[in-house]
């Protein structure tokens, strides 16, 4: 009976253990609004972003993000934010997007495409206006 009892609570501490895998990495995916596949993909290590940050405000159509932001897989109600001005600003200017992100966890298992984040467009800069002069 006791062999019987070790072997449960040894099968119970190991099946937690095989639960608990940590995330390695998110890859984002931008995709043209209405396309099925990415046209823009990349990477980045998971500890690198800052979870269990408070919800983020946004109004209206994102133009030129620098962030990336999704649900923590942890703390429930609560988000990640990693910076991505680098991948974000390679986006093709002007257009309008969608992304959608995957985790990755250390068991090399990759999770479900996230819904699709709402449109956001990518806009050039305003030009500097040209000719000043100051005149008396």
């Amino acid at each position: 009976m006791r062999r019987i009892l070790v072997g449960v609570v040894l099968a119970v501490v190991l099946s937690g253990r095989l639960e608990a895998q940590s995330l390695v990495s998110v890859t984002l995916d931008i995709f043209y609004i209405g396309a099925s596949s990415p046209f823009m993909s990349t990477t980045f290590v998971y500890t690198s972003t800052a979870c269990n940050q408070p919800a983020p405000t946004t109004t209206g159509t994102v133009i030129n993000p620098t962030r990336v932001i999704f649900d923590d897989p942890v703390n429930i109600g609560r988000f990640c934010v990693f910076a991505q001005p680098t991948f974000l600003g390679a986006v093709p200017i002007p257009g309008s997007y969608t992304a959608t992100v995957t985790v990755t966890d250390d068991l090399g298992r990759v999770s479900g495409r996230s819904a699709a984040s709402p449109p956001f467009q990518r806009l050039a800069p305003l030009a500097a206006p040209t000719g000043l002069k100051l005149i008396p």
